[in-house]
């Protein structure tokens, strides 16, 4: 009811090519993750929580549209976290877009939304024009 309010990188000069970004988990989803808090328990052993960034091509009545792909990063798998420290992610897979979306999923999402923190610390995005 809220729209949509996922996380975005919307590229200002035209349609580019994201090659990679360097991720990070944050402290906080973190700490979350991993110890009690008072919205949620720390991920079980069959827990997981990953984000995914999809591509967007902005239309001729500017409008931005799904181009179909999407990239996923698993943060934590099996109630571990999968990397500490900064990742290469990957994201030329997405192509040519004008706006990339992040949506995070987990284990304990029942259809209302998750209650782990849907941050991610993200730097030294790479895009080819």
């Amino acid at each position: 009811p809220y729209g949509d309010a996922r996380g975005a990188i919307t590229l200002r000069d035209g349609r580019g090519q994201i090659l990679s970004a360097q991720v990070c988990l944050t402290t906080y989803m973190y700490y979350v993750a991993t110890t009690n808090n008072h919205l949620t328990q720390p991920l079980d052993e069959n827990g997981w929580i990953y984000v995914e960034a999809e591509g967007f091509v902005k239309s001729n009545n500017d409008e931005y549209l799904s181009n179909g792909r999407s990239v996923r990063l698993y943060l934590f798998r099996n109630g571990k976290a999968e990397f500490l420290g900064w990742k290469e992610w990957n994201l030329s897979s997405l192509g040519a877009v004008d706006k990339v979306k992040f949506d995070f999923k987990a284990s304990d999402d029942t259809g209302d939304g998750s209650l782990y923190p849907a941050y991610l610390a993200m730097d030294d995005i790479v895009v080819l024009r």
